[in-house]
């Protein structure tokens, strides 16, 4: 498989009956993923392997098993963030540490998160920088819910190429707190965040999150 996805505009070939069913089957295999329950490691493991051997039949980038796992992880609590969550198959996901006051991620994105061809869909940039600005408030002890989020895209965001992303505290005022953050890749600026996270009220957060209690 080339490094890079073919990109925009596909070729007309490109769109078939087959190609549509096996992106809904790895759908519904995502879907699985995300919600599996309480299954045997040794399944898992297997199903593991089976899709390893569908990935190299495609001639697509396999990884060995567990590659990127990392049990001591300090986002353990989070494995199926969209971002840094281990068991969710859509993140990249990125590696990050707090220096300071200041929290600090590299991720590299692969053809999966490709929108202009060879650069990030601006998208995945915003969904990056939502959860990277909100771990920030959570480091406070603050953990919020987003409130606005605004993304100034600078560059593009090449694929394939590790980049770096960093976030602080702007400022706290009572309940809310104004997050910044950058992603650069080497010394250029690609895109920069401002986020608002406000911390719920008890009988909000009750309200919202009922479901998961009774649950």
């Amino acid at each position: 498989m080339s490094e890079a996805a073919p990109g925009l505009p596909d070729p007309a070939k490109f769109s078939t009956g087959e190609r549509a069913r096996l992106a809904e089957a790895a759908r519904g295999l995502l879907d699985a993923v995300i919600t599996l329950g309480d299954v045997p490691a040794a399944e898992i493991d297997a199903a593991a392997s089976v899709i390893h051997d569908v990935t190299r039949r495609l001639g697509g980038n396999d990884k060995p098993a567990g590659a990127g796992y990392r049990p001591t992880h300090p986002l353990d609590r989070l494995p199926r963030s969209p971002f840094v969550g281990e068991a969710n198959p859509v993140s990249p996901p990125a590696e990050w540490d707090v220096r300071g006051e200041r929290v600090h991620a590299t991720v590299t994105f692969g053809p999966i998160y490709e929108g202009p061809p060879g650069y990030v869909h601006g998208g995945f940039i915003a969904m990056a920088f939502d959860e990277l600005l909100g771990l920030t408030n959570s480091q406070l002890g603050r953990p919020g819910m987003t409130g606005t989020l605004s993304i100034k895209y600078r560059n593009p965001t090449p694929l394939h190429r590790e980049v770096r992303l960093e976030s602080w505290v702007e400022r706290m005022e009572g309940r809310r707190v104004v997050i910044r953050g950058e992603l650069r890749h080497d010394d250029t600026l690609c895109a920069e965040a401002e986020g608002l996270f406000v911390a719920l009220r008890p009988e909000v957060a009750a309200a919202y999150f009922a479901h998961i209690t009774e649950a």
